[in-house]
C-alpha cells in the first residue's frame, strides 16, 4: 500500500478521525459536502446511499482514511454535477477498526436497516472476505479499492469487485525481483490471515518454479509486536533474503528486531509496507528496504484529481484514496443504469470506467482487468 502523506501528519487525521469517532460523527449517512446537517436516511430518502466499512480507526485506520477521502471527494464532485440521474449520494459510514465481527455487524445494519445498494469496504481483505457471504445473500454489490488476496478471487461470489489488482500480480513480480537480485533462497514470515496466507502461497509457487528455495515459513498473528523468535528460525536456516509479509506496525517491530539480531540479509516487503505505519514503527530501520506497491498512475485525469485533492486535503493523493475515488465513479455509472440487484451487478460486471487510475474493467470474478504494481525502494 503506497502513501505519500507524511507520518506526523496521519497521525494528525487518526487523531481528528478518532475524536469524531467518540462524539458519533464517523458513522452514518451523510453526503461529503453536507457534513453535520440533518438529512433523510432510510429507504424514503431520495438521495441514493452507498453503504461505506472501512478501518475509520485503529491500527491500520490510514488506509480507511485514504479511503474516505477518495470517497468524499468523488461525492463532492458528483453532487455538484446534480448527482446520479438528479439524485444525490449520500454514504453511509461505517467503522470496522480492522475486524471482520464488526464489519460483519456493519454490513448487516446498511443492507436491512439502511437498504443500500451497495456497500464499499474494506481494507483488510479478511475482513472484507467476511462480509463476502451477506452481500451475495442480499444481492448487495460489495466493492473494495484496498483488499487484495486471491481468497477473494475464489470465494468473493458475483456481487463482489475490486477495483485494486490481486495479490497474484504482485507476488509473480517479487519472485521475479529476488531472482534478478541474485536471492536463490529466501526465508518468509506472513501474517497468518487470508491476505497473508493467500500472498505467501502465491510467492512460494512462483519462487520455487524459477528454482528457487524457501528455507523457512514463519507465521505471526496480526498485532504481534515481538517477532524474534521466528526471525531467529530463519536466521538459523540462513537464507539469501527475507521476504516479510506482514501488515505496517509488525513490519515496523520486524525491521528493528531484525536490527537487534544482527541480521544482515536484505529484507522485502509486501505492498502494505509502504504505509505510513511502517515507517512511524520502523524509523531509519527501513531505510533501503524494498517493497512492492500498486502501480503509480499517470495522465491528465490524474493530474487534474491529484490537484483538486490537493486542494481539499492539503495533501497529495495516495493509492488508495485514487483507487476509491474512481470506485464511486465506477459505481455511479453503474447506477445511472440500474439501481440495485442483479441488474446493478451486471451493468458493473458488463462496464468499461476510464478513470484516474486508468481503465477499469472486470473479469468473471470480479477482479480488476490491468492494473498492477512496481518496485519502490524505501528512503
Amino acid at each position: 500500500m503506497q502513501t505519500h502523506r507524511k507520518p506526523q501528519h496521519c497521525l494528525k487525521l487518526l487523531a481528528c478521525f478518532a475524536a469524531c469517532a467518540v462524539v458519533g460523527l464517523m458513522s452514518g449517512c451523510k453526503p461529503a459536502s453536507e457534513k453535520g446537517k440533518t438529512l433523510t436516511t432510510g429507504q424514503g430518502s431520495t438521495a441514493i446511499q452507498l453503504g461505506a466499512v472501512f478501518p475509520l480507526t485503529g491500527d491500520i485506520a490510514s488506509y480507511g482514511i485514504a479511503a474516505k477521502m477518495g470517497i468524499d471527494l468523488a461525492v463532492d464532485e458528483l453532487n455538484a454535477r446534480g448527482g446520479v440521474n438528479g439524485r444525490k449520494i449520500e454514504v453511509c459510514y461505517e467503522d470496522d477498526q480492522g475486524q471482520a465481527t464488526k464489519a460483519v455487524a456493519a454490513i448487516q445494519k446498511l443492507v436491512s436497516v439502511d437498504k443500500v445498494p451497495a456497500v464499499m469496504g474494506s481494507a483488510a481483505s479478511s475482513v472484507t472476505l467476511a462480509m463476502c457471504p451477506i452481500a451475495n445473500l442480499k444481492k448487495v454489490v460489495l466493492m473494495s479499492p484496498i483488499s487484495s488476496s486471491t481468497d477473494l478471487t475464489k470465494q468473493g461470489g458475483p456481487f463482489f469487485f475490486r477495483v485494486c489488482p490481486s495479490d497474484g500480480v504482485q507476488a509473480k513480480m517479487m519472485a521475479e525481483w529476488l531472482k534478478e537480485d541474485g536471492r536463490s533462497t529466501v526465508g518468509i514470515i506472513f501474517a497468518n490471515n487470508s491476505w497473508g496466507q493467500g500472498l505467501k502461497t502465491e510467492f512460494v509457487a512462483d519462487f520455487q518454479a524459477s528454482d528457487g528455495k524457501v528455507t523457512d515459513i514463519e507465521a505471526c498473528k496480526e498485532g504481534d509486536q515481538d517477532l524474534r523468535a521466528q526471525l531467529s528460525k530463519i536466521k538459523g536456516a540462513s537464507p539469501d533474503a527475507i521476504y516479510a509479509i506482514t501488515y505496517g506496525r509488525e513490519g515496523g517491530a520486524l525491521l528493528r528486531q531484525a536490527k537487534e539480531l544482527a541480521i544482515d540479509k536484505p529484507i522485502y516487503g509486501a505492498d502494505v509496507w509502504g504505509s505510513p505505519e511502517l515507517v512511524d514503527t520502523a524509523k531509519e530501520t527501513a531505510n533501503g528496504v524494498k517493497i512492492i506497491v500498486p502501480t503509480q498512475f499517470q495522465g491528465t485525469k490524474y493530474q487534474d484529481f491529484a490537484s483538486a485533492f490537493q486542494k481539499k486535503y492539503g495533501e497529495a493523493p495516495d493509492t488508495y484514496a485514487s483507487y476509491s475515488y474512481d470506485m464511486v465513479m465506477v459505481l455511479a455509472s453503474a447506477l445511472s443504469k440500474q439501481e440495485r440487484g442483479d441488474a446493478l451487478r451486471a451493468a458493473i460486471s458488463s462496464s468499461s470506467y476510464d478513470g484516474v487510475t486508468g481503465i477499469t474493467t472486470f473479469d468473471s470474478n470480479g477482479d480488476v482487468v490491468g492494473k498492477g504494481f512496481h518496485r519502490k525502494m524505501l528512503p
